[in-house]
């Protein structure tokens, strides 16, 4: 079970040997693998089906196969990918990362050789010192999870890395520019009836009435 909610329970989870599918992160020899190759034999006289499964440690990346009845019960760990936005590496290959919400961080560090890619911790620092050149930002991804099946906590450690473009700062909005032009009265000089309903004196007879009054005078 891989997830990213930040689940402070890491207790193991039951699932019967026959139903472990490839891709998988099982148990096998009590390390977190993730599983390969699964073949399942023919039943036996002592009426169970045995299956036999290849994984890869999703820590050091070292091959284990485990037998187990597909009717036995195995487990499966609880695993959390986190990712950070990464800061700093110190000469001691110390990390500097920033989480989400803003939040640093320096209790980790490059990956060693005896994980799943031995050139990673060389990978993600050669991708740290161009980041700035090339207008790009360091993501790393950090696994959280039980080393041994039996152990009480788990562990974090950096299994991957990706760059990507930094992201924009977007431009603060002026409110200003939001309003509209101020302007002085503008009279209608539309057509149309009078909300009165009376009509709009045209021209002519706006003439003839100032006619009729000079005559009055």
């Amino acid at each position: 079970e891989v997830s990213g909610a930040g689940s402070d329970d890491f207790t193991n989870i039951p699932i019967r040997g026959g139903e472990i599918k490839k891709g998988m992160t099982v148990y096998l020899k009590d390390k977190p693998c993730k599983a390969g190759n699964i073949s399942i034999s023919k039943t036996g006289k002592h009426g169970h089906a045995k299956a036999r499964i290849e994984g890869i440690d999703i820590f050091t990346g070292k091959k284990y196969i485990d037998l187990t009845p597909t009717s036995h019960t195995c487990y499966r760990p609880r695993v959390e990918q986190l990712t950070y936005t990464l800061t700093d590496i110190d000469e001691e290959g110390m990390l500097s990362v920033m989480t989400e919400a803003g939040e640093m961080r320096e209790d980790l560090n490059l990956p060693g050789e005896d994980s799943t890619d031995p050139e990673l911790a060389n990978k993600i620092q050669a991708a740290f010192d161009t980041a700035d050149d090339n207008d790009l930002e360091v993501l790393v991804i950090v696994t959280k999870c039980k080393a041994n099946k039996a152990d009480a906590d788990p562990i974090e450690k950096v299994t991957a890395f990706k760059a990507q473009p930094m992201e924009e700062e977007e431009p603060e909005l002026d409110v200003s520019q939001m309003l509209p032009e101020e302007t002085g009265f503008i009279a209608f000089a539309g057509s149309g009836n009078r909300l009165d309903g009376k009509k709009k004196r045209t021209n002519s007879e706006t003439e003839i009435q100032s006619i009729d009054r000079k005559s009055v005078v």
